[in-house]
């Protein structure tokens, strides 16, 4: 058995009818002429009522303008541009929709991670994604990618399988046919944010949080465990990319950043913990009264 549940744009569309046709009842409404049942008597004639003038007091009782009248004319405005800006919305959803499913990065980033499925290589997939996004930071490569595709004596073909030779070694195999295949829709622009698209989905699906440590010396193996366990916890993350950064400044401790609104360039961390010595001199000055310059 299966239901099927309307869509916001089918709601929308009802919603936008039904506002409509109230808007025309009630503006008919307000067109209907409403004239008094008796009228009143007039005193000389033999029944006391006066037949021409009986006609214009009628007439004139027809006529006159109503409260109600003008009432019902401004809900039905009202309602004929609640209808419209409503069937804007759902147009201007409708758009948006249309653009984000059939965005060219999406679209290969569905059909990446299709055959890192299908290929069972999910994670080397993501080993060589991360790799590529490495080498996309380093001036030297992006030197030598910039001299590859910009020849333009050699086919797309070419440009992709030299492509592949400066990733090497790759782990998976899906990534260089994913490559050929981009050479072939002739979309080799696409592999750099296509694979970031991927790395953000990673994360996501994966639980992974990216997590920034400073400390004044590097770290042990042990020290970064206990970390990434302890934020395992905090954060509730199948897994923690922990990042080690030398800060001499601190003094001694540690401070962890982590919520980052960009995971590929750890920008805008959200949340963070200053366990540093350089932040427990600063308290301790401040209690105290004393403005510590450290």
């Amino acid at each position: 058995l299966k239901v099927e549940v309307p869509t916001a744009k089918y709601l929308d569309m009802d919603r936008t009818a039904a506002l409509f046709g109230l808007a025309v009842a009630l503006y008919a409404l307000s067109l209907v002429e409403v004239a008094p049942a008796f009228a009143a008597l007039t005193a000389g004639h033999p029944m006391g009522l006066a037949g021409p003038q009986l006609r214009a007091n009628v007439a004139s009782a027809a006529t006159e303008p109503l409260a109600w009248r003008t009432g019902l004319q401004t809900a039905s405005t009202f309602l004929a541009l609640s209808a419209c800006a409503l069937a804007a919305r759902g147009r201007g959803r409708g758009r948006t929709q249309m653009l984000s499913t059939t965005s060219p990065v999406l679209m290969y980033t569905t059909a990446l991670s299709s055959a890192a499925e299908k290929k069972d290589e999910t994670v080397l997939v993501s080993k060589d994604l991360m790799k590529l996004k490495q080498l996309m930071g380093q001036e030297e490569f992006l030197d030598e990618i910039s001299l590859l595709v910009n020849q333009p004596l050699i086919s797309q073909l070419e440009k992709a399988a030299g492509m592949v030779e400066l990733l090497s070694p790759l782990e998976s195999s899906v990534v260089p046919s994913f490559i050929t295949y981009l050479a072939k829709k002739r979309r080799l622009d696409q592999l750099k944010p296509v694979a970031l698209q991927y790395i953000d989905q990673l994360y996501v699906s994966q639980k992974i949080v990216p997590v920034v440590v400073k400390s004044s010396q590097k770290l042990s193996e042990e020290q970064r465990k206990q970390i990434s366990e302890k934020m395992k916890a905090k954060t509730g993350a199948t897994d923690i990319k922990l990042i080690c950064e030398i800060d001499y400044s601190i003094l001694a401790g540690f401070t962890l950043e982590w919520g980052f609104v960009d995971p590929h360039n750890l920008v805008a961390a959200t949340e963070g913990i200053d366990l540093s010595l350089r932040s427990m001199i600063k308290k301790a000055a401040i209690s105290k009264g004393v403005v510590a310059d450290v």
